[in-house]
């Protein structure tokens, strides 16, 4: 089976090889993926085409809490990574318990998940109610992890780490499936722009962080990729499923052996990239109606020229290895 290559620009794309085929890697039980990107990179969006599908469980950015989780990636560095590893495969085991119910319920309220996520926080809210809540929290959490237990495929989305995770995560279970989302770093720019009202000259500093890491972990996971074949690690672009939501949606399914896209998912990517480009939305955080393809490249406008050019070349390498093209100011 040929692998599919989820990039237009094939420079982008992880999988060149043929996959190893089913008597080289047998894959039990359910499907365990993990959305894999960068904060504003737009993974909010991406996640839906999974949390729209009725027979995902999804965790969203369980990485947000890992100072509850007794985590300090900063401070413990490869173990920290190590202990991270460990919950992710707890999680897509169905393994909630380690989590406060209520972190739960915020992660809940927070992304509006389809597969359990209101009835668990409604459970949690009534329980926080009652005389004796840690007993019937605890019935929350379990009723909760036998929705997941239901579920045929599992997701996670993380934006917080860097390769090294994957490595570790990959080692520890082969059968993962990693979606690496890119995006245009000047998209990430703007949109975080938006949060952190960044100061005019401050811009290209910002962004030469930015492409370094893109750049940094990319090529990390290319010779992951080299080093192991094996592993199901497959790389698509913001701006790709921004052009084309349900092929590209398509094509990402059918890359890590999903069926078709169910008929929810098409729905609510219909619903969510054909509207106004300058509708307002009422979360930052959160997808809202837009032209997907307009707001991909809003960046165009927001930013000035002398910034755009001085990204050109700060960002450079990056631009060169993933085909996203120079700017090149209207004359």
């Amino acid at each position: 089976m040929v692998t599919v290559l989820l990039v237009s620009n094939p420079k982008t794309s992880l999988d060149t090889r043929d996959t190893p085929s089913a008597d080289q890697k047998v894959e039990s039980g359910p499907m365990k993926v993990l959305l894999f990107t960068h904060y504003r990179g737009g993974s909010s969006f991406f996640g839906e085409t999974f949390n729209q599908n009725p027979s995902v469980f999804y965790l969203y950015e369980p990485d947000i809490f890992l100072g509850r989780l007794g985590i300090d990636i900063d401070k413990d560095g490869l173990p920290g990574k190590e202990k991270f590893t460990k919950v992710l495969n707890e999680y897509v085991s169905c393994d909630l318990h380690r989590v406060q119910a209520t972190t739960l319920a915020r992660l809940q309220i927070y992304l509006k998940t389809r597969l359990g996520g209101p009835e668990f926080v409604k459970c949690v809210e009534t329980a926080r109610k009652s005389k004796n809540v840690r007993p019937v929290v605890a019935k929350c959490v379990t009723e909760f992890e036998n929705q997941c237990k239901k579920s045929r495929i599992r997701v996670i989305k993380i934006i917080r780490f860097d390769a090294e995770l994957i490595e570790l995560l990959m080692r520890s279970d082969p059968s993962w499936h990693v979606i690496h989302l890119l995006r245009d770093p000047r998209g990430i720019l703007n949109s975080r722009s938006h949060i952190h009202h960044f100061k005019t000259e401050n811009i290209p500093h910002v962004a030469n962080s930015i492409c370094q890491f893109m750049l940094n972990r990319i090529e990390s996971l290319e010779q992951l990729k080299v080093q192991n074949p094996l592993y199901s690690l497959h790389e698509v672009t913001y701006e790709d499923i921004a052009r084309d939501p349900i092929g590209q949606t398509s094509r990402v399914y059918e890359a890590i052996g999903l069926d078709r896209v169910p008929v929810q998912v098409k729905t609510w990517l219909s619903k969510m990239t054909q509207a106004d480009p300058n509708a307002r939305r009422t979360n930052i955080y959160q997808p809202s109606p837009k032209d997907s393809v307009a707001n991909s490249y809003k960046w165009n406008k927001s930013i000035s020229d002398s910034n755009l050019m001085e990204i050109n070349h700060v960002c450079g390498e990056l631009f060169a290895k993933t085909g996203y093209p120079l700017y090149k100011p209207s004359k």
